[in-house]
């Protein structure tokens, strides 16, 4: 961005936890206080307060724009004297499907995001903030499993799991974000709790829950 002549400041925040996208992306979405978490079941999906009804893609769009924000399908710059919402890049879907190889993508994926950015300027945009929902782990080869039998869990993924109300484990726990009465456990280190996992998030590191914010 810089060396395209942009003003560009960089600064961090914390994901929300489990730095899993339907817990993550509404938490840095402008509709985040129009939301409110589910319960231990609903696979970390967070449900519009005034409905009850859980957050789908359709129903996120539908929250923005009557708040009065744009969305910005495709490469569309909207109208530059009012406020948007974009989405860009494929990191995250490339790295579940791709594994490993997302480590090649990563110049790719930059450029991509610089041209889009310099759409929005060009079009008149003073002010572009980037934003990402969550981190995330890279192992080549895979990373070791840890074991947490079905039976103690509503669902799992591979570095989160929301437990039953009424088991125990040995496991690091973490409140939800969204609704604190869910525990979480997290594998250690970077285990996973799903085998052949080469890309995941989720669970407690830097790497999966510090997040850029570039204005």
């Amino acid at each position: 961005l810089q060396s395209h002549g942009m003003q560009v400041e960089i600064a961090w925040d914390w994901a929300a936890f489990p730095g899993v996208t339907p817990t993550a992306k509404p938490f840095v979405s402008p509709v985040a206080h129009l939301l409110k978490g589910g319960e231990a079941g609903d696979e970390f999906a967070v449900t519009v307060t005034s409905t009850g009804q859980r957050l789908t893609h359709e129903r996120f769009q539908a929250l923005l724009s009557a708040d009065g924000i744009q969305v910005l399908d495709g490469l569309s710059a909207g109208d530059p004297e009012g406020k948007a919402w974009a989405e860009a890049g494929s990191l995250d879907g490339r790295g579940h499907h791709e594994g490993w190889k997302l480590a090649r993508l990563g110049a790719q994926e930059g450029e991509g995001l610089v041209s889009r950015v310099r759409g929005l300027l060009s079009a008149g945009w003073q002010e572009v903030l980037l934003v990402t929902d969550h981190g995330w782990l890279l192992l080549p080869g895979g990373f070791p499993r840890v074991d947490l039998p079905r039976f103690l869990v509503e669902h799992r993924w591979g570095r989160c799991a929301a437990m039953r109300e009424t088991v125990r484990t040995d496991l690091p726990l973490t409140p939800w974000h969204w609704n604190p009465a869910v525990s979480i456990a997290s594998p250690p280190g970077v285990g996973c709790f799903r085998a052949g996992l080469e890309y995941a998030h989720g669970g407690i590191s830097l790497q999966e829950l510090v997040v850029p914010r570039i204005t």
